[in-house]
């Protein structure tokens, strides 16, 4: 995959590069990078316990794009919590849970 970083967002480049004078259709490594792409290099996704999410960044190095991950721990909302067994209880009781 190839994209690049435009204010700090990553822009994953598409099927096709426009330019004032043509259309490229299925382009190579060497035509994406030529306009300005780099290849993107994916980070292993990390393992997560139940009050975690990773959250994915991106970073710029003269060769290549890597996506990265970092670990958000999640606070349990105690009124969202107190839904949620609700809502499980409900899911009991109408047959919907096993």
């Amino acid at each position: 995959m190839y994209g690049k970083l435009i204010d700090g967002k990553f822009i994953k480049a598409k099927h096709f590069i426009q330019t004032e004078k043509e259309t490229i259709i299925n382009p190579t490594d060497e035509m994406y990078e030529k306009h300005g792409y780099k290849k993107v290099v994916e980070d292993e996704a990390p393992t997560l316990a139940d009050n975690q999410y990773a959250e994915a960044y991106y970073e710029e190095t003269e060769s290549e794009i890597r996506k990265r991950y970092r670990i958000v721990e999640v606070e349990e909302d105690t009124e969202f919590a107190d839904m949620r067994e609700k809502a499980v209880a409900y899911d009991i009781i109408t047959g919907v849970a096993e």
